[in-house]
């Protein structure tokens, strides 16, 4: 007898039963998939250059290069080209979707256009611009979720505005090295997960500020820090850091006691580590400047009489600009700060950002000045809100109370009645 073929409705009732048999199993399994497959999403990009050791480096002496064409690599990874991208119409627009790694070898503009120039690479992971007369992006990144690694190396470039890569989310790692770049305006606006940016071997203009290299959290991502040289005919051949450190200033005693420093009437001293300027009092540099800057420095208390007394004095005084800086909360100082903030108004312009911190306050709070009132800053932070000589003048005038209600009580009683009072009776 041949053996009976199962029919298909044997088959998936087996299934069934099957799958809810072994369901934790199944279960397990299909998370188990879930986890390694959000792990190969979120894992590092390996760059398709760095697996096959792509360089622009002659890139003149390729085929492609007299056409300025381009050529794929691999099934989807990379883009390569020479030159230009005068064949770039030429590639099916799907496969230009699934490009991850471009490389513009001889960029054959003085301009890179984010925007427009990278349109057609929507999943593009690494961008690598080398050996290009590219002196400047024309528009910032637009927004991009891919984009890991920028790479913009041996170019004209001179200048990166502080937003060129705000909005690209997922970038990692931007590597400027060997261009032209001068100065910065401050550091990069970079996402949050930002990781390592390179910016060595640039004729770097160290008459700029770049003291924010020395803040950790801002100068901490800037991996080659320590190997960055100032270029400019000032500080020629000197590491930029040890520039920087040197023009911190911590202490202003020059500004009593250098004559040198008698007629500069205009100081700006941002972003320094300054702590106090106690030493200034009764300085004739301190009744006669114009303009004093102290912005982004560690002052948290100042010697507010003294101030009143220099500008009173100083008919000169046209600006005094103190926000940035961690003031600290106190009932007599932020009472007598506040008044000079808002007496000279006109000189302290940036007054209306000037904030301080609640010294004792848990969690810690920061407030404005100009906004705070007594009650805000003198009352303990635990004070109760009743006190005991409240509740004693409570006492006593209840006590008041009941004795003129008892005193009418027996008045009406006597004066109805002719009944007096049961403690007169007792007297003797």
């Amino acid at each position: 007898m041949p053996p009976k073929v199962p029919s298909a409705m044997s088959w998936i009732s087996s299934s069934v039963v099957i799958c809810f048999r072994f369901r934790p199993l199944l279960l397990f399994v299909f998370f188990a998939l879930c986890v390694a497959s959000l792990r190969v999403t979120n894992m590092e990009y390996i760059s398709h250059y760095n697996q096959h050791n792509f360089t622009c480096e002659g890139w003149k002496r390729a085929p492609e290069a007299a056409a300025g064409n381009c050529t794929r690599y691999g099934r989807n990874g990379a883009l390569r080209c020479y030159g230009g991208i005068s064949n770039l119409p030429a590639i099916p627009e799907q496969k230009m979707h699934r490009l991850e790694d471009i490389i513009f070898c001889g960029w054959p503009k003085h301009t890179f256009n984010p925007i427009t120039d990278l349109q057609a690479f929507p999943k593009i992971r690494s961008l690598i611009i080398e050996y290009s007369e590219m002196r400047e992006f024309v528009f910032d990144f637009p927004e991009m979720f891919y984009l890991q690694s920028i790479n913009i190396s041996w170019t004209n470039l001179s200048q990166v505005n502080a937003r060129t890569f705000k909005r690209v989310h997922a970038l990692r790692i931007v590597d400027l090295r060997w261009n032209k770049l001068v100065q910065l305006d401050g550091p990069l606006l970079l996402p949050r997960y930002f990781e390592e940016l390179y910016l060595a071997d640039n004729p770097w203009n160290c008459t700029r500020n770049f003291k924010w290299l020395l803040v950790p959290e801002k100068g901490a991502i800037v991996v080659d820090r320590d190997e960055i040289i100032c270029m400019d005919k000032k500080y020629r051949d000197r590491h930029m850091l040890t520039v920087m450190n040197f023009k911190v200033i911590t202490d202003i005693l020059p500004l009593r006691n250098n004559p040198y420093y008698r007629h500069v009437v205009d100081i700006h001293l941002d972003n320094n580590r300054i702590e106090t300027i106690d030493v200034l009092e009764g300085g004739f540099w301190f009744e006669h400047f114009r303009l004093l800057s102290l912005r982004g420095n560690r002052l948290q208390k100042l010697p507010v009489y003294a101030l009143d007394n220099a500008l009173d004095d100083n008919l000169d005084a046209n600006l005094l600009l103190l926000s940035g800086n961690p003031w600290q909360c106190t009932c007599i100082f932020t009472m007598r700060f506040r008044e000079i903030l808002m007496k000279y108004n006109e000189i302290t312009r940036d007054a209306i950002n000037i904030t301080c911190t609640y010294k004792n306050s848990s969690p810690v709070r920061r407030a404005n000045v100009l906004s705070l009132t007594r009650e805000d800053v003198c009352k303990p932070e635990e004070e109760p809100k009743i006190y005991p000589l409240d509740m004693l003048n409570a006492v006593l005038a209840f006590l008041i109370l009941l004795i003129l209600s008892k005193l009418a009580y027996d008045y009406y009683y006597y004066k109805n009645f002719g009944r007096v009072p049961w403690i007169v009776m007792k007297l003797p």
